[in-house]
């Protein structure tokens, strides 16, 4: 379970849009402002979205690791491989840190803004109003398969290694 669902959870955080933009405004202080709505951006030929990968600079690579840590499980579930115990407690780890934080940028969106870097002159108020994308929740949901199938096969624990007892 923890497999599949990292491939999941990997193809979501490419494929899909997790936050999206739903206005901005700018205000350079002297009366010059300009504002636009997501249908303004859309019409620009700009794309209003952003993938967790776009989007995320560190959470984007706990991400990651959960689903790597999860298709190792998966990998190492075909056999009897002692490497398998260590691998479920990383994939329930990584895997709730990523639910963690995930559920905090739900609460709290991440600053769009901050990608622009030194794009913005001084002096000039920028606002963007950033929405939740489909991905985010399709992305909490298969990182909670993730932990989970992480903790189904560190409950199961050595019954499949060499030398453990019948159960």
């Amino acid at each position: 379970m923890a497999g599949i669902s990292a491939v999941v959870l990997l193809i979501l955080t490419f494929a899909f849009g997790w936050f999206t933009v739903d206005g901005f405004s700018a205000d350079a202080g002297n009366g010059a402002s300009i504002s636009l709505s997501s249908d303004d951006i859309e019409a620009s030929g700009s794309d209003a979205s952003g993938t967790a990968w776009q989007v995320f600079s560190i959470i984007d690579i706990i991400i990651f690791l959960a689903c790597l840590a999860g298709i190792g499980l998966l990998l190492t579930s075909m056999s009897a491989n002692p490497l398998r115990s260590t691998l479920a407690l990383a994939t329930v780890g990584l895997g709730g840190l990523s639910v963690l934080l995930i559920l905090f940028r739900i609460i709290s969106p991440p600053d769009l803004i901050g990608n622009l870097g030194s794009a913005i002159p001084p002096g000039v108020d920028v606002e963007v109003d950033v929405g939740l994308g489909i991905g985010v929740f399709l992305g909490l949901i298969a990182a909670i398969a993730v932990t989970y199938g992480g903790f189904l096969a560190m409950r199961d624990g050595d019954a499949g290694a060499p030398g453990a007892p019948p159960a």
